[in-house]
């Protein structure tokens, strides 16, 4: 690979994070009272699989090499926005 992590990489694995959490985020959905109120996060859900799913057909194309960015950052603040999210029960909200 020559000294550069590959694009193609990254991108796979960072979609199948998305694709994962969008699916979850999904399902968790049919557990809220109301129908009416699962309609928005419903549609966030289905666009965020979606363009989990573009990225993810992208990385079997792209041969780039990953240039720079700090994808522990990206990774820190996922894994904080999903902790956010599962404690939002617990809070209250």
């Amino acid at each position: 690979m020559n000294g550069g992590m590959s694009m193609k990489k990254i991108d796979f694995v960072i979609s199948l994070i998305l694709l994962i959490f969008g699916s979850l985020y999904y399902y968790q959905t049919f557990s809220f009272i109301s129908s009416g109120a699962a309609f928005v996060p419903r549609i966030y859900a289905i666009l965020l699989m979606t363009f989990s799913l573009i990225l993810l057909i992208r990385s079997f194309l792209t041969k780039e090499k990953f240039k720079g960015g700090n994808i522990k950052k990206i990774l820190i603040t996922m894994g904080i926005t999903f902790i956010y999210i599962l404690s939002i029960p617990f809070l209250g909200f």
